[in-house]
C-alpha cells in the first residue's frame, strides 16, 4: 500500500525541488519573486517555511519556471 503524503512532506518536497530548480537555473529568490509579481522576500519566506504558497502562486511559480505544477512535487 502506498504511503499517503502529509502536508509537511509535500511542503518539504516542494521546497527542495524549488531550491534545486532555482540553483540549476541560477535564479535568485528576488528574481523569482518579481517574476510572480510578489515582493522581494516572498520566495525566501516560502523556502524558510514562514509562508505557504497559495494554489494560485504554485501555478505562477510553475509558469515562471516553465514546468508543469506537478513537477514541483517530484
Amino acid at each position: 500500500m502506498e504511503k499517503k503524503l502529509s502536508f509537511e512532506d509535500g511542503r518539504e518536497l516542494f521546497v527542495k525541488k524549488l531550491c534545486k530548480l532555482m540553483d540549476e537555473r541560477n535564479l535568485s529568490c528576488q528574481y523569482l519573486s518579481s517574476k510572480i509579481k510578489k515582493n522581494d522576500g516572498y520566495i525566501n519566506r516560502i523556502i524558510n517555511g514562514k509562508k505557504d504558497p497559495s494554489f494560485e502562486v504554485l501555478f505562477d511559480i510553475a509558469a515562471a519556471l516553465k514546468i508543469p505544477v506537478a513537477e514541483l512535487f517530484k
